[in-house]
């Protein structure tokens, strides 16, 4: 963990050192928010019994750069700590995963006065970083998922935005149904 740590600050000071020689094309920013998580789909084991997950909340926090392609289109890597988790009505528990997620996104502009509105998306690969434990012992180590990212920013900076993600792997196995990963997050940020 200390190793992505590392590696993700570094990004952020070679991108704001990168973004003042491009005149402010590049700009690194900071995120924090809510996110509502489960593991899909709901399924029945061998005695007839249905077993579904619900959601529980989580925190993602992280950083971003954000590099303005045209006035119309923005690139914007991300870098994120995630903490999912789902309950599953079957044992009437839950656990809580937590992930290093690195969404690619490639984002509309749309000028909206002084601020803008963006949307769109593209792949979010993941890292596990929470060691196997409690019901969910054998969580994949990796997960890959589409990101869908919405949101406006404001002139000084400041941005509020929602995503959808859906893991496209199967992360967890039982009796027989791969299970992905869901998640719907609600942010506010602050771009530099």
């Amino acid at each position: 963990m200390r190793k992505s740590i590392v590696i993700a600050l570094t990004l952020i000071l070679s991108a704001n050192v990168f973004a003042q020689e491009k005149e402010k094309r590049i700009h690194i920013g900071v995120k924090m928010g809510y996110v509502s998580t489960k593991l899909t789909p709901s399924y029945t084991d061998n005695n007839g019994i249905k077993y579904t997950y619900t959601a529980v909340g989580g925190v993602t926090v992280g950083g971003f750069i954000q590099m303005t392609i045209s006035n119309k289109i923005l690139f914007q890597p991300e870098f994120l700590m995630v903490w999912k988790g789902t309950k599953n009505s079957g044992y009437n528990n839950y656990d809580r995963i937590t992930y290093l997620e690195f969404p690619i996104n490639l984002l509309a502009k749309l000028p909206v006065k002084s601020s803008f509105i963006f949307i769109g998306g593209g792949p979010a690969p993941a890292f596990r970083i929470t060691p196997d434990y409690g019901s969910y012992n054998g969580i994949a180590a990796f997960d890959l998922g589409v990101n869908i990212l919405a949101g406006i920013q404001f002139p000084l900076g400041f941005s509020m935005q929602m995503n959808f993600t859906k893991g496209l792997l199967g992360v967890y196995k039982q009796n027989l149904q791969k299970l992905t990963n869901t998640a719907l997050g609600l942010s506010i940020g602050y771009t530099f």
